[in-house]
């Protein structure tokens, strides 16, 4: 019996699935053939139905096999974010296939991922890929996960991810935007410190020359009335005329100076928008 143990125990640690001891029966043979194929097939079975549902994943992923990263598995998705065929990158070393991504530092990603069983997490992060043959800039959302065996033992990297370049521009553009109307924002407020400062001259400036001239031509009227009892309607006319101008010029300044009024008053009722955490 203790033989029949260690020769078992000696069979597992050699990597079989099953062993038996001397002497069997050829039922008990047949029976444990019969049951490792089922294992064997149900192993097949959900390894086929993993890659097929990776294959129909709704994001992209892709499986690098080995310390080379060598291209094992690369769904639809991954294949349009990186913008080649399945024939130019499946059974392909990674950095072969990408080798921009050297000086970006991947090299020294995926070895840490492989070499030390820790994820690597990015978000939003822009990357130079050669898509169509052509470098573009891709922001992406991604994992790099260890891929382990049976042992417990990293064998690969999984990696998932998102392909985000259109949020991140879209953003990026209310960003622009956002500074560019808070610097014209500025530049008007300026101007219109500079105009009230103008109005708050002129008014205060006119007011007495103003009315000096209306002081000088209401004498003028007096000394006129008395020196021929009546003015003539020509001399009328131009004196009334003249009164007409200085009153609509008074007027006008103190329309200007009710204006900078308002504008204080609205002034004082203005809060400052963050456009950034309005869209966030």
């Amino acid at each position: 019996a203790r033989a029949g143990e260690e020769a078992t125990i000696e069979g597992m640690e050699a990597g079989a699935d099953d062993y038996l001891v001397k002497p069997f029966s050829s039922k008990e043979l047949l029976s444990r053939v019969n049951s490792n194929i089922k294992i064997s097939r149900h192993r097949c079975e959900s390894e086929k139905n993993l890659r097929n549902l990776f294959k129909q994943a709704p994001i992209a992923i892709c499986i690098l096999k080995e310390p080379s990263f060598v291209i094992e598995l690369a769904n639809e998705r991954v294949l349009e974010l990186w913008g080649k065929s399945y024939d130019e990158v499946i059974n392909k070393p990674t950095l072969e296939v990408f080798p921009e991504l050297i000086s970006q530092g991947f090299d020294k990603i995926l070895d840490n991922v492989y070499n030390k069983g820790e994820s690597f997490v990015a978000n939003e992060l822009g990357i130079d890929l050669v898509r169509h043959g052509k470098l573009e800039t891709v922001y992406l959302n991604f994992v790099y996960d260890p891929l382990l065996d049976s042992e417990g033992k990293t064998c690969g990297i999984v990696a998932v991810g998102v392909d985000v370049t259109d949020m991140v521009k879209a953003r990026k553009l209310v960003e622009e935007n956002a500074e560019e109307l808070k610097s014209k924002n500025e530049e008007l407020i300026k101007i219109n410190a500079d105009l009230d400062n103008f109005i708050y001259t002129a008014s205060h400036d006119l007011k007495a020359p103003m009315s000096n001239i209306e002081g000088l031509l209401s004498t003028m009227r007096e000394s006129l009335q008395m020196e021929h009892e009546k003015l003539s309607e020509d001399t009328e006319f131009i004196i009334q005329l003249m009164e007409g101008s200085i009153t609509r010029f008074k007027n006008t300044i103190q329309d200007l100076t009710e204006i900078t009024k308002v504008q204080k008053i609205e002034e004082e009722d203005v809060k400052e928008i963050n456009f950034k955490e309005v869209l966030e």
